[in-house]
Order: structure tokens, then sequence, then C-alpha cells
């Protein structure tokens, strides 16, 4: 077909010529630009890929001059490492030449040496940032790229990171171990220079007591040698004549202490504490003791330790302030007072000691006298007690008086003595004379005999008990009254002037004369209302005669006489006595619970009442909650024993110290938590749990948490400040974790009033408390979270002594080995550096190649493409005028 109106030919040459042409000017952009992909159309997922190949390449690298910044840091630290290491080697031979006996030059002047060498590693630690804490004394993150991630191969910036963990590279002094943790014992000087307050002042003072003659004690807690197994130091005073004498006289006693077989003497040995002398900034003197490794407290043990360490009563005199704290009972029964030693405890608690010591009585100790000299000798032979300073004293007729030589605070439990002849108090003792229990049974109650009103005291974990004091009156509830009824009803003979004789309640006879003509159990009745006293006459359904007392219980009775006049069988009566009963059983439990409730502190102890299922006599105390208590029954009526007593005497206050008066000192240059205050757990849903957590060598987090009780359920480790502490303790050593088991709990005495700290060599660790339901435990029972701070500076290892420079020797050996290990850190990380950046250099080179295959142009390709652009673009301009030239044809037809 041939068509004038569309040129088809033409349209198509047209179209081919428009594709020859593009193809024309992409061949030339990528031969004139030399890349194959000028725009997102050439190769859109090409482009892609391309792309990210490119980034990596930016950002590897960057990363290689990330890595050579790395190294080349490495290397300055490496380099100020090996000066640390030479002046290490001088401080060797500075303490060598200082250890040996031979040695007769003076150590000051070795020791000045000493010391400024180790300021000048604390400068070149500090000016390379390898001190302490410093600038890259920490886990570095050098950030290099191209990592992925595991599995699915995307990106992870963790993986683009080689580590250098510096975190234990430190090179300052205290981490070299070479300033370690001192006591400096109080700031009076008690050098041969002081006027009143010299060491042989000190020691000739007769007023400065010591548990053993010739001997003062210093008592050392730190871990591994806490609570039970804290370190008693007795020094040896003989010879003892200034300031030198005495850290002489006290490190050979420490080294004799640490020989000990015992494993907390093996603890104490390690920590290699060293007593020396401390001259302050006026010369004074001060006496000091140092550990390179281990923090510590110290404590005096008895009053002349107390004045060693500086305390003394005024300026003028040696005297150490008396640091003894007492318990003081009431008074004793009188001589030869009968005394029952069957389920007699007394109870210590507090002064160090882990738990509670419970003393009893032997069989022959019948009489208050022999119970006296029992008690005392039971309290100098037991060990515990010992080695915790507490004695007793006292004589019959006056108190017992409980002391402890260390001022620490302690208590006192009396239980079993029923009758007060201790003056301690008259609780019941539980089954096999338990001293404190959460169930108790009473002995049978019997409401035909028990009278009065029952005075019941409660005391929860040793407290004051007339606080929480209930009064049951057995005449109330469903006690009933004594009452005589009649056997005759309606008429009787006349009684007129007959005399009848009663008496009520036990009272006097009370003669009732009857007046007039009396001819009914009514009018009787009436006469005997009118003139008798405590008790009432009725006349009951049936019509007898019922003669009824006012008062009710056991005691309320209701006698008829046979002396009258009256012919009692006239009334249908008899001589007798007829008596009521005092209150159920039941009825006691039901009134106890009601006041139990109404009580606070009962109520959060969980103590309920209840009728024993195996014998409805018996009344059983119980607590839902696990709460231990004490039950007194002092001051009950005579005869109102509903199982629990009645003799004895209210307990108005705790056998407790007032207030602490010991001296103890915590070590500088550990960290510590803020000492941190300390109720007793009263009650046995009163837990709390506290975490100790800590970030050991590799910079994991290593954490316990421990939870406190008083239960019966589990151990019991809240009683007491030192219970708690020593639970902590234990716990702590028993994880095996070298980081936690360098953190010690201890007690610290703050105005008198005993509080927990906790102290460790760690430069840091943190302490969380959890909430208890009664407010009680560390911290007020509140949740909170305490971490660690720096306690003072410390001070460095010294070799002014021989005994400091055998210190300084063995802080010197872990101070090479901490360095080497150090050095080994910066040189593992130069190397992890080195071979990264390898890996970065390869990643650059392959990545490049790659795009560069995807983007870069194909220069030969691209010049035959031009060729062919070229002639296509002349065939189509010539195809197109033939095209063009196609419709003229059609014309001829039109010409004929």
């Amino acid at each position: 077909m041939f068509s004038i109106q569309t040129n088809v030919n033409s349209l198509i040459a047209q179209e081919n010529l428009r594709v020859n042409s593009n193809f024309q000017s992409q061949t030339i952009q990528r031969l004139t630009s030399g890349y194959r992909i000028n725009q997102s159309g050439d190769d859109a997922a090409g482009l892609a890929i391309a792309n990210k190949f490119r980034s990596d390449v930016a950002e590897l690298t960057q990363g290689v001059r990330n890595a050579n910044d790395g190294i080349s840091t490495l290397q300055i630290l490496d380099g100020g490492m090996n000066n640390v290491s030479k002046m290490l080697d001088r401080l060797k031979t500075l303490a060598t030449q200082s250890a040996s006996d031979t040695f007769t030059g003076d150590r000051n002047v070795l020791n000045q040496e000493f010391q400024s060498l180790i300021g000048e590693i604390d400068r070149q630690a500090q000016g390379i940032g390898l001190d302490s804490n410093g600038q890259f004394a920490k886990s570095l993150a050098v950030y290099i790229g191209g990592g992925k991630a595991h599995g699915t191969g995307g990106v992870s910036i963790d993986n683009g990171s080689v580590t250098v963990d510096l975190r234990n590279s430190a090179v300052d002094s205290k981490s070299l171990g070479l300033k370690g943790m001192q006591v400096i014992a109080g700031s009076e000087d008690i050098g041969s220079a002081s006027a009143n307050h010299s060491v042989s002042k000190i020691v000739a003072d007769t007023n400065n007591t010591t548990s053993v003659s010739g001997f003062t004690d210093f008592y050392f807690t730190g871990p591994g040698f806490s609570d039970d197994g804290k370190v008693k130091v007795s020094v040896n005073l003989q010879g003892v004549t200034d300031i030198d004498s005495l850290a002489t006289a006290i490190n050979s006693a420490i080294q004799t202490t640490g020989a000990g077989a015992a494993q907390s003497a093996t603890a104490f040995k390690n920590a290699d504490i060293v007593a020396s002398v401390h001259t302050d900034e006026n010369g004074g003197k001060e006496l000091a003791f140092s550990s390179s490794s281990t923090a510590f407290q110290v404590e005096a043990g008895d009053r002349m330790a107390n004045a060693l360490m500086g305390n003394f009563v005024d300026d003028d005199h040696a005297t150490g302030t008396d640091i003894t704290t007492k318990v003081t009972g009431g008074n004793t029964a009188v001589t030869a007072t009968a005394f029952t030693p069957t389920n007699v405890t007394v109870r210590i608690t507090g002064a160090g000691l882990t738990g509670p010591v419970d003393l009893t009585f032997d069989a022959a100790s019948n009489t208050v006298d022999k119970a006296i000299t029992d008690l005392t000798a039971k309290v100098a032979n037991n060990a515990d007690l010992q080695a915790a300073g507490i004695t007793v004293s006292g004589t019959t007729g006056n108190p017992l008086v409980f002391s402890n030589s260390r001022g620490e605070k302690f208590s006192v439990e009396v239980t079993g003595d029923t009758k007060n002849v201790l003056g301690m108090g008259s609780f019941v003792a539980g089954a096999a004379g338990a001293v404190d229990y959460t169930t108790i049974t009473g002995a049978s109650y019997d409401n035909t005999t028990a009278s009065g009103t029952a005075h019941l005291e409660f005391s929860i974990n040793g407290a004051a008990s007339n606080t929480n004091a209930i009064d049951i009156d057995l005449a109330a509830g469903d006690a009933t009254a004594g009452a005589a009824t009649g056997t005759v009803a309606g008429t009787i003979a006349d009684q007129d002037t007959k005399t009848l004789k009663l008496a009520v309640d036990g009272g006097a006879d009370q003669t009732i004369t009857v007046a007039g003509a009396t001819t009914t159990i009514a009018q009787m009745a009436a006469q005997i209302n009118s003139q008798f006293v405590g008790a009432k006459a009725s006349v009951d359904s049936s019509g007898h005669l019922v003669i009824t007392s006012n008062s009710k219980g056991a005691a309320s009775s209701v006698e008829i006489k046979n002396t009258g006049s009256i012919n009692l069988a006239d009334l249908g009566l008899t001589a007798q006595i007829n008596t009521g009963t005092s209150r159920t059983t039941s009825s006691i439990v039901d009134e106890l619970n009601t006041k139990l409730s109404a009580d606070t502190e009962l109520q959060n102890a969980g103590i309920k009442a209840s009728v024993n299922s195996g014998d409805a006599t018996k009344i059983d105390i119980t607590s839902s909650n696990n709460t231990y208590f004490r039950i007194n029954a002092g001051t009950s009526g005579a005869n109102a024993d509903i199982g629990f007593g009645v003799d004895g005497a209210a307990f108005a206050s705790s056998l407790t110290v007032a207030a602490a008066k010991s001296n103890v000192a915590d070590s500088n240059g550990a960290t510590n938590t803020t000492a941190l205050s300390f109720a007793a757990l009263q009650y046995g849903n009163d837990d709390q749990a506290v975490t100790i957590s800590a970030t050991d060598s590799t910079g994991a987090l290593q954490s316990k948490t421990i939870t406190l009780k008083n239960d019966s359920s589990t151990t019991r480790s809240g009683r007491s400040i030192d219970e708690a502490i020593d639970y902590i303790n234990t716990q702590l050593q028993q994880t095996n974790n070298t980081t936690l088991q360098k953190i010690v709990a201890v007690k610290e005495n703050v105005g008198g009033v005993e509080k927990i700290n906790f102290l460790s060599s760690l430069n840091s660790f943190s302490v969380s408390l959890g909430s208890s339901a009664n407010s009680d435990g560390i911290g007020g029972g509140t949740a909170q979270s305490v971490a660690s701070a720096a306690l003072g500076t410390g001070n460095n290892v010294s070799i002014d002594s021989k005994a400091g420079a055998a210190q300084a020797l063995t802080a010197l050996v872990g101070a090479i080995g901490t360095l080497g290990s150090a050095q080994a850190a910066v040189g593992k990380g130069q190397n992890q550096l080195s071979y990264a950046l390898g890996l970065a250099q390869s990643q650059i080179n392959n990545y490049s190649a790659a795009e560069s295959r995807i983007r870069d142009a194909d220069l030969a390709s691209e010049a035959a493409n031009l060729t062919k652009a070229q002639v296509l673009q002349q065939a189509s301009l010539a195809a197109m005028a033939q095209a063009n030239s196609a419709p003229q044809a059609v014309l001829a037809l039109l010409r004929g």
C-alpha cells in the first residue's frame, strides 16, 4: 500500500536514527569520562553495588589512619613503660640495700630517693595517660571498619573495631602496688619528745588496763580475716620503751599471729600488714599500719591499745580513754535464794560475735550464789566470749554486770529464770529450753482454779516487753459466778426472827435475820437481798431460791452455813460451797487475738493464739511469719496462770549497751561506701537483699546477692549488726570470686552508733540494697544503690626501716609482674592493630578493584562502539533520505 499521509519508512528511519544517536552520545560520554556508569539509568543495580564499595573504601581509608594513630599511641605508651621499668630496677636496688642487716648507713637517705622515684613514676604514668583511671587506662576501641555481622553478613560496628584492653595496664604507684593502704592511729604525738603522751609513759600508766598483764591487744579485720576470723594481735610490752620499739614488738606479734594454722591467719599473713612510725608535718610521731595490697581495719582491744592509738582522757595524762561498755541487769536475789537451773539460758549477742553465745547452768547451781559463780566461770572459759573481750561480775543482792573491753555494743538475754532470781527478766523458755521461739505451748489451764488477771509481755528480738503487754481478765468472757440453788418452791414455814448465815467469795460470814412473816420463797429472797452484800437472791423459773455471787470466775463462790437458826431444809438448801468458773480456754484465745491484733508490733510479728489441737486445756501462741519472740508472765495475778506462769517481774528495757565506745580506724587508700545504718531484722518477713558488684580484671561485672533474714525457715542472719556482717563476709568469701573476695564488710562507730561500711582495695565497687517490709536492716530498709569512693590517699611503701624494706621488696616483685602484664597488653594491642591494618589495606585494594570493574568503562570496547555508532548514524541518515523521497514516486502516477 502506498500512502502520502503516513510515511512509515520515514518514521522507522527517524526512530533508528534517534537510537543510534543516543548510542553514539552514550559511547562518547563513556570514552570522555572513563566511566561505564555516568547516571543511574546506565546500570542502577551496578551503581548501588559500586557506591557501597566506594563507601567501604572511604571508611577503611580513614580506618587505616586510625590504626596508624593507635599504633603510634601504643608506641608512646610502650616507651613510657620502659622508662618505668628502669625506675623499678632502681627502686629494687634501694630496697635490697635497706633490707640488709649489714647496712650501716642512714635508711632515711635511701628512702628519700625511693620516695622521689615513686613520685616520678606517678608523674610519668600520668604523662602517658596510664595512671589509675587515666586517659588510656581503659578499654580502647579503635574503629577501622569493614566489620560484618555473624551469620547475616550485615554491617557490624563491633566487628569493625579492634579492642585494645588497657584497663589493667595502669602503671602509677597505686596500680603497681607501691602505694598501699595505711592506718595512722590518731593525731596525738606519742614519740619520745611528747611531754605527757610518750609510749614509755603510756606503758607505765597503771590505768591503761589490758586483758592479760604485760600484753595489749589490737584487732585486725580484712577480706578473709573478719568476724569470727577477726585477728587478735597480742603485743608483748616487755622491752617497749619508745614508739620504734613498739612498732618492732607489734610486727613481731603480727608475724606470730600470721603463722597460725587457721585460714584467717593465712589471709592475714597474705595481707602483709606492717606497723611503722608515722611522722606528721609537725614532727609528731604516731603509730601506723600499712598494707600494699589489702584494705583493712584496726581496732583497739583494750584501754592500753586505745592510748597507743592516740586516744587520751586529757592532754596532761598518758591514760587512754576508757572504751569499756557494760550491760547491767537488775538486782539479783539475796544470798541462798533458791534457783532452778533447768532450762535457764543466758544469751549474749553483739560485741563482734558472729552469732549468739548461749550459756546454761549446771544442775548443782541451785541457789543464786552458786548460779553467779557458775555463770562467771562459764563466761571466763568460753573462747568466743574471751575473744570478744566479754567478762561478767556480780554478787548476790546486786546486779550482774557484763563488760566488753573493746567498747562494742552487745546485749544479754536471760530466758527460763521465771522467778527473776538473776534480775534479768523472767521470760518463759520454749521447748527444750529455747531462748526464743516462733511458737510456744503453755501448760494446762484449769478454769476451776485459775482466777484474777493474767499479764503477758512479748519481747521481739530481745527488746523490752512491757510495751507489748496484754492483760486477760479471767472473770470476763464466758466466766460463770458461784451460786447456791434450793429445791423447795412456793410456800414455806414462817421464818420470822430466824437467822441464815452466808459467805460470798471466801469472805467473812454474813447473818441474815428474817424480820416479819416470811412464808414464801419470794419473800425469803427479798429478805436476803435487803441484808446480804456481794450476792443476789432470786427465784428461778421453777420457784426455787437462787443465791448468786456478784463476781465471776473461779474465785467467785457462795457458801451456805448451817450455823443459823433457820432450818436449811425449809429452803431446800444444804450447807455447801458453790464456786464459779473462770473463762474457758477458747474465750481466753479470743481475747488474746483481739488484743494481739490491736498491737502494731505484735501484729507485724504475726503473733496469734489458738487452742492446742491435742489438748483443749492448753494455749498455743505462734508467729505466722516466723518471727522469734519471748513471753514474760511476770506481774500476773497470783492465781492467774493460763499456762505461762505467774512469777517474775515486768521487763522494762532491753539489756543492751546504750552507745558504742569502740575505737576503729579504716585504711586510707582503700575504697569504701559511706557508713550505712543498721536496724536488727525484728520480724520473720523482714528479708533484705544486698547485692555487691564490682568489675573484674577482664571488665566483666561480678556480683553477688545476699539475703539477710531472721526467721526459722533459714539461717538467721539479721538479729544483730555483727550477725549481718558475718553473713555478708562469709557469702563473699564463699563465692571463690577473686574480685568479690577483695571486699569486706566492717563495723563502724559513728558517734556511739554502730553502722556497716564496706572496704576494698578495688578501684571501685557498689552495694545495692533492697527494701525490707518493716524498714529494718541496712540503710533504713530503703531500696538504694551506694557507689564506693576513695578513702584518703594511702601511703607509699617505704624503706626507712628493715621491715619496711622487706615489705617494699615484696611489693616490687608484684610491681614488676604488674608492669610486665601491662607491657604485654600494649604489645598485644600493637600486634592487633598491625594485623588489622594489613586486612584493611587488602580490603581497600580489593574493594577498589571490584568497584572499578563495575563503574569504569572498557575503552577498547567503547572505541569499537563509537565506530559502530558512526557507521549506523551515516546509514540512518541515508535511509531516512530515501524514505522521505518515496512519496514523490506516487506523484508519477498522477502525470498520466
